[in-house]
């Protein structure tokens, strides 16, 4: 979760992942970890928002870097939040980063 002042983020988050079916986690795992749809970024035509947590181990700068630059109608926003789950560690920076990217777009 990358939130050392809040435990029980990554406690619930442990414990989400160990109730979770392990035939549904293996294929999970393998689709998100040995798949490569980079080629498909150029496909995309609608306009994106790109969340990027500070200090996320998951997807660092360069990830969120990467998509903007690769998705042609994208809007990067960098949070404070830490972590890769920001809709847990920090629902109210992440909704109120929506909601601005909606409010733009209308």
């Amino acid at each position: 979760m990358g939130n050392p002042q809040e435990p029980e983020l990554a406690e619930d988050l442990r414990a989400s992942f160990c109730r979770t079916n392990p035939a549904i986690a293996r294929h999970f795992a393998g689709v998100t970890f040995f798949s490569d749809t980079r080629p498909e970024l150029k496909k995309v035509r609608t306009n994106c928002l790109i969340l990027q947590c500070f200090k996320d181990r998951l997807a660092t700068p360069e990830v969120g870097a990467y998509l903007h630059k690769s998705l042609e109608h994208s809007t990067l926003v960098q949070l404070q939040a830490t972590g890769h789950c920001p809709h847990v560690s920090a629902p109210e920076e992440t909704a109120r980063a929506i909601r601005h990217y909606l409010d733009i777009r209308s």
